[in-house]
């Protein structure tokens, strides 16, 4: 079992999630449908060998202490994730978000006219809330790279700390 050609699969795929637990074959989420990627079930020193490769020593202590670690990471060449890793049945399990650095054009999310206007106002908070999976996070940089003078800090509402961002200018 290779953790980047699952991922690197799943991508191609255009699959927003990756499911790794011992005992079965890793899963991809795929317009909101769970599917088998096709192969042997994996085994528990599988699931343990993924937590291994993307968690380095600190990381892995905390996992073995508390049962769970939650990072976000990239694989060379490519693919970002957020992963959350866990104890199921008393085995480590992943799951993977796949978390895309092309900037979506705003009429494929749907985002109405006066929701981009809202970059022009010189004063004020905008929050982009709701549900996973529900676009919060690619609604984000759209919003975020419309005229915004050179200099001025953004704080990326990622949903973890470990995944927060502060950057100046054009992200990613």
């Amino acid at each position: 079992m290779e953790l980047e050609k699952i991922l690197n699969y799943a991508e191609k795929l255009g699959a927003s999630d990756v499911h790794m637990a011992a005992g079965l074959p890793p899963k991809l989420r795929l317009c909101g449908n769970l599917d088998t990627i096709p192969g042997e079930p994996l085994t528990a020193e599988d699931t343990m060998e993924a937590a291994r490769s993307i968690l380095d020593e600190a990381q892995l202590l905390e996992f073995r202490e508390k049962g769970e670690y939650d990072k976000s990471f990239s694989l060379p060449g490519g693919g970002r994730y957020r992963v959350n890793i866990f104890r199921s049945q008393g085995n480590a399990a992943l799951s993977f978000r796949l978390v895309s650095s092309r900037i979506p054009a705003p009429e494929e999310l749907g985002v109405p006219a006066s929701v981009l206007n809202l970059y022009q106002r010189k004063r004020g908070l905008v929050l982009v809330t709701g549900p996973t999976g529900s676009g919060n996070l690619p609604r984000w940089p759209l919003l975020s790279t419309k005229s915004i003078p050179a200099g001025t800090p953004i704080l990326s509402p990622w949903k973890t700390p470990s995944n927060t961002s502060i950057f100046t200018g054009v992200p990613w």
